[in-house]
């Protein structure tokens, strides 16, 4: 499942929980403008990832936003963006955790 946001400037950032080989569970942030381009995957040009504790557990999500790359202005969250985020995160984990993905 991917969920759609925007960022602060109005660009449409996609955000998946993936696993990686090592068996880490991750949160994956991606620019959709650039995902025609050969390089990027189908989500679009990789911004940032962060292990899903890392957003799960701060329970300050819904009050601040997040700078994925304080040199992209296009990718800064918006406070509530961000909770769509923690929200879709928490989620996700319990779905893991119930042994569901």
């Amino acid at each position: 499942m991917t969920l759609q946001i925007g960022s602060v400037t109005g660009v449409t950032l996609n955000v998946r929980v993936t696993q990686a080989e090592t068996g880490a569970w991750y949160v994956c942030f991606y620019d959709t403008r650039h995902r025609a381009l050969p390089k990027w995957s189908e989500f679009g040009q990789p911004c940032a990832k962060y292990f899903l504790s890392t957003i799960v557990f701060r329970d300050d999500q819904y009050k601040q936003g997040l700078h994925l790359n304080g040199g992209v202005r296009d990718w800064n969250i918006s406070a509530p963006e961000m909770l769509k985020v923690w929200r879709y995160c928490k989620e996700q984990a319990e779905r893991v955790l119930n042994g569901i993905e």
